[in-house]
């Protein structure tokens, strides 16, 4: 029986996951790893050695860690019938359509299924400006609630 959690997407989009209410419904050792993304905050140049650069006049230096994209991404080939797992805090539309897009476009416009949160429903999905919501390929997962 197909389910949506069956073979066929290789990416798996998890908008808005605090909110989601398929947060726990995935293997045990990817909640792991979305709660401990959650939780995660970017490390940032020591402020030591920024003074050291500024001392140095090292003036073309560029925090190369630092990242402006709301997703995070984790590999699960092993851990789950597709091979990312795409997760994002809350964002506003026109930034969730052009981010998504760019983290879809950055992995080769894979085939996709987005699973649908309280704030992105599968009617909002279908509606946003996004190549990758609106490609033949992605597929938007019925509602968690439709099968409970």
């Amino acid at each position: 029986m197909e389910t949506v959690f069956s073979k066929g997407a290789e990416l798996w989009v998890l908008p808005e996951i605090e909110n989601s209410p398929w947060r726990w419904s995935f293997e045990w050792s990817l909640n792991f790893q979305i709660e401990k993304s959650l939780k995660h905050t970017s490390a940032s140049m020591p402020q030591k050695a920024l003074e050291i650069f500024k001392e140095w006049e090292v003036h073309d230096f560029v925090d190369e860690m630092q990242t402006t994209s709301p997703w995070t991404l984790i590999g699960s080939q092993d851990l789950l019938p597709t091979t990312w797992v795409l997760i994002s805090k809350k964002l506003d539309e026109k930034t969730f359509a052009k981010e998504l897009d760019r983290a879809w476009e950055g992995l080769g416009k894979p085939k996709t299924r987005i699973f649908p949160s309280k704030e992105w429903t599968k009617q909002r999905l279908k509606g946003l400006k996004s190549k990758c919501a609106n490609a033949d390929a992605t597929e938007i997962a019925i509602e968690k609630g439709d099968f409970v």
